[in-house]
């Protein structure tokens, strides 16, 4: 829920009551997932629309982390999105715009507090992006720098990243390309490239998408499938853990139906992905089939 109060000022809470975990419907209050207030400063030193915030929150680092889980073309993101998406952290950011550039900057905590908000007794993580429009598409920047030991961070997993992010229109299909590189604490990088294709089939009601990720690791530890599919089902089922490795490919293929545009959609997908490198190399199919809506 979100309320705005005093002409200027807004204030955002969403909680999680999934607390049963992989096949378990057990439904009660599990944590806090954001938790912030902002303030609509308005037109500052040639910045306008200026909002300043403090609290718990999603930091939106990459385009596919920064599309709204109700509007995104896939059942999940990428592994790649993943591995570098920060957990709630808590912190100071900053908006504003100027000459058409949105600017974010943002001043968080490596520390993780699931209930609400974190202290300060650890580490400080930097955010720093922006977007503007490029050659009729838009293109969105990130980088973020975390100064905590490998002890001290419970939010990010790494040391600094960056990402850059370009959405546009070619030839009827809109097109999705993310890059991102960063290093963890140990000094070994991740990297990778995420190129997503998509078009509508019926206008506003049946969507078509493919999504191509390919990530790599300087070490042979760092990357595996996601946990909410093959991990879990390998765990559980056959009592079997992933490997680790240093490459990862991954390609999907599903459609969206929209039965009111984003707000009541059926998706459904296939995705194959393969992991090699490591102790022993594997390969998963998944199917997906999801119903997503929001009021």
């Amino acid at each position: 829920t979100s309320v705005e109060f005093l002409n200027a000022f807004k204030v955002t809470a969403r909680a999680n009551y999934e607390n049963g975990g992989f096949r378990d419907t057990s439904i009660r209050y599990s944590g806090f997932d954001e938790l912030n207030l902002a303030y609509s400063v308005g037109d500052v030193a040639g910045f306008e629309d200026v909002k300043v915030g403090y609290g718990r929150y999603k930091v939106a680092f990459g385009g596919e982390e920064s599309s709204s889980s109700k509007k995104i073309k896939t059942v999940e993101r990428s592994n790649l999105n993943n591995f570098y998406a920060p957990d709630r952290a808590t912190g100071v950011k900053i908006e504003a715009e100027r000459n058409d550039i949105d600017f974010t900057l943002g001043v968080f905590s490596s520390e993780e507090d699931e209930e609400a908000l974190a202290g300060w007794d650890g580490g400080i993580a930097y955010l720093a992006g922006m977007a503007l429009e490029v050659a009729d598409g838009d293109l969105s920047l990130d980088v973020l720098y975390n100064d905590s030991t490998a002890a001290e961070d419970d939010v990010l997993g790494y040391e600094w990243a960056a990402t850059a992010t370009y959405e546009t229109e070619v030839g009827g299909f809109d097109l999705f390309t993310n890059a991102t590189y960063g290093e963890t604490h140990d000094g070994d990088n991740v990297y990778g490239i995420v190129i997503m294709p998509s078009k509508e089939l019926i206008e506003d009601k049946l969507e078509a998408v493919v999504r191509y990720q390919w990530a790599r690791s300087s070490g042979d530890d760092l990357l595996r499938p996601q946990s909410r599919n093959v991990r879990n089902v390998s765990r559980n089922d056959i009592e079997l853990n992933v490997p680790f490795g240093d490459e990862n490919h991954t390609i999907y293929g599903g459609l969206n139906y929209f039965l009111c545009d984003h707000n009541a959609k059926l998706m459904t997908g296939v995705e194959y992905e393969t992991v090699d490198g490591g102790a022993t190399d594997s390969d998963a199919t998944t199917f997906w089939l999801a119903a997503r809506m929001y009021f």
